[in-house]
């Protein structure tokens, strides 16, 4: 009897498992951009600057997922400034006084480098390192402005007009911030 010959078979594939993916939030607009500041994110007169927001759950619209970037509509005029930004979830809803800083770490960092804004646009900060929001939580945005120069012009930001004491800024000509070790007294709005 003829022997049929071995056809040999390919094991199979293994099937990769699925890793579970968080979410991305699309697009979240908060507020109207009715008003007009010129210290927030940035306060360009000056070479240093440190600013921190509390943007809260609803606002976020309570959806988990990562951030990957912000943005901010510059009103008045172009600038370009070297941020690092930091972003922490918080149950934090307001500051209670002028020194009341929300505690940073390196670890919160997710970004760093050059901004350039144009008067009259939108620009987008795309993170180097995407922020995990948390459900529920609060977000605070620390923008540190490490420029060292200043802009003879001040150039403003469209911002809604409150006085819920959720943002928290300094600045000055000398004085470079560290936001990972702050101590300054600001001023709230």
């Amino acid at each position: 009897t003829p022997v049929e010959p071995e056809i040999p078979v390919e094991p199979e594939t293994p099937v990769e498992p699925e890793i579970p993916v968080e979410p991305s939030i699309e697009t979240i607009s908060i507020g109207s951009g009715s008003g007009a500041i010129n210290y927030s994110p940035t306060y360009v007169y000056h070479k240093y600057s440190m600013t921190q927001q509390i943007f809260t759950a609803s606002e976020m619209q309570n959806k988990s997922g990562n951030i990957t970037n912000v943005a901010f509509k510059c009103t008045s005029r172009n600038a370009t400034r070297t941020f690092k930004v930091y972003m922490v979830n918080t149950d934090k809803t307001s500051f209670t006084n002028a020194s009341d800083w929300v505690a940073v770490t390196e670890g919160d960092l997710v970004y760093e480098g050059e901004v350039s804004f144009t008067a009259g646009a939108w620009t987008t900060i795309t993170f180097q390192k995407p922020f995990a929001y948390k459900k529920d939580k609060n977000v605070l945005l620390c923008v540190n402005d490490v420029t060292g120069k200043d802009q003879s012009l001040i150039a403003k930001f469209a911002s809604e007009t409150k006085s819920e004491n959720r943002l928290l800024y300094v600045s000055d000509y000398y004085h470079i911030y560290d936001a990972t070790n702050l101590s300054a007294s600001g001023n709230l709005s």
